[in-house]
């Protein structure tokens, strides 16, 4: 089962038709023991040849072009493959170990945790103009009768002293229609990310700042993909 859920990983992009869907992003962040809501983010996703394109539509309900990256708060990708190539792929040297069967979707599934050293990955933390690869670790969990993963969790394990300390994922997928055909793709996903500045960037904060930053940020990012269609060529397309 296992062997044929990596066979059907390592195609899942090829498997998907050219799409638009829509993506609405909650947006929590947490640096003083209660969330509050930074934003509500809503995207055009465009799928077309196995690339990903994300259009900027709307902030908190009103139209927004602004740039993703001159938004505060964290941004995740991944979720139309990457996430699960990064898992499969045989250069991941992904181990796997079996775990307690689960329920999802009101089905049992075969759940196997995983974990991928640090020196096979291909999982790049960001963080201003710092970039490392991190080791990470996770669970799948499989649908027995078709070998494909209907759930998929990730944590990184990042090198001490990385201003980013944790982050977390889970992504579900579930069958939805797109031209008269049903294909297994992301429906809703979670984000979970503690930051913990390091002492150079403390000290360019004030005393009462650097004080709180040192307490760090938790962010959580509540994602939801709706509306998949087929894409057209009246599609706007943005790939950077």
């Amino acid at each position: 089962m296992l062997k044929a859920a990596r066979g059907w990983a390592l195609r899942y992009s090829q498997t998907l038709p050219d799409f638009v869907c829509t993506e609405f992003i909650r947006r929590y962040q947490n640096w003083t023991g209660t969330d509050f809501q930074l934003d509500t983010l809503t995207f055009l996703v465009s799928f077309y040849r196995q690339r990903e394109a994300y259009e900027p539509v709307a902030r908190n309900r009103r139209p927004s072009h602004q740039a993703v990256e001159s938004l505060n708060g964290t941004i995740s990708r991944g979720e139309f493959g990457s996430a699960l190539q990064l898992v499969f792929d045989p250069e991941s040297a992904s181990v796997f170990e079996l775990r307690k069967p689960e329920r999802i979707q009101r089905r049992t599934v075969a759940v196997y945790g995983y974990a991928v050293r640090r020196e096979n990955s291909h999982y790049e933390l960001k963080y201003g103009l710092d970039r490392i690869l991190t080791a990470y670790h996770g669970r799948v969990y499989i649908d027995p009768s078709t070998s494909r993963v209907l759930r998929l969790s990730m944590e990184v394990d990042p090198p001490p002293g990385f201003p980013i300390r944790e982050t977390a994922t889970a992504i579900d997928y579930d069958f939805r229609a797109i031209g008269g055909d049903r294909y297994l793709l992301p429906v809703r996903a979670e984000v979970r990310t503690f930051e913990l500045p390091s002492e150079e960037a403390l000290k360019r904060l004030s005393l009462k700042d650097a004080a709180i930053a040192r307490r760090g940020v938790r962010y959580r990012n509540f994602l939801e993909f709706r509306n998949y269609r087929k894409f057209s060529t009246d599609s706007k397309l943005t790939f950077h």
